[in-house]
């Protein structure tokens, strides 16, 4: 996902806070 840098992610969609959820994420998975 390229969310978090305002690029498109894998729903092609173009949003910023996608950043948010992906470092929640991440977190869990670390």
């Amino acid at each position: 996902y390229y969310g978090a840098f305002g690029n498109m992610d894998g729903s092609g969609i173009y949003s910023f806070d996608q950043c948010m959820a992906l470092l929640a994420y991440a977190k869990l998975e670390k």
